[in-house]
C-alpha cells in the first residue's frame, strides 16, 4: 500500500524509526522496524533529506528526549505516583510534541500535504 504524506510526517516517522532502532532490544521487532526503516529512509532521500540533515537531527534529538519522558511518564503511571514530578514529566513531554509539531510544520513549507492541529497548537505553525 502506498499513501502520499506530509515531508514533516515522512521525516518524523523515519526518526521514530531510527530511535526504535536504537531503544528496542527483541530481535524480530528490531528486524520489523528495519525493514520499515530502510523503505521510509529512501522516500526521505528522494525529498533531500538524510540522517545527517538538520531537520532530521532536531526531530532526532526531540524524540530521544521524549523517549525518555514517556518511559519515565509510564513508571510513574505504573506506581500510581501523580506527584509533582508526574506533571513535569508529562509537560515536558506536551512541549516536547509541540516542538515536533513546529519542525514538522517547517517541513511542510514545501508540501502538497500538511498536518494541522488545533487548541494549544494554533500559534505554534
Amino acid at each position: 500500500m502506498k499513501i502520499e504524506v506530509s515531508r514533516g510526517e515522512l521525516v518524523d516517522k523515519a526518526v521514530v524509526l531510527k530511535v526504535k532502532l536504537e531503544r528496542l532490544s527483541d530481535k524480530s521487532r528490531i528486524e520489523n522496524v528495519d525493514r520499515e526503516y530502510r523503505q521510509i529512509s529512501a522516500a526521505m532521500l528522494r525529498i533531500g533529506v538524510d540522517q545527517q540533515s538538520e531537520s532530521f537531527q532536531q526531530l532526532l534529538e526531540l524524540h530521544r528526549k521524549n523517549w525518555d519522558l514517556v518511559e519515565r511518564w509510564n513508571e510513574l503511571e505504573r506506581e500510581d505516583c501523580f506527584d509533582a514530578e508526574y506533571i513535569m514529566v508529562t509537560r515536558a513531554s506536551n512541549a516536547c510534541n509541540r516542538e515536533r509539531f513546529r519542525l514538522k510544520s517547517q517541513l511542510n513549507e514545501n508540501s502538497r500535504i500538511v498536518e494541522e492541529k488545533s487548541g494549544i497548537y494554533d500559534d505554534q505553525a
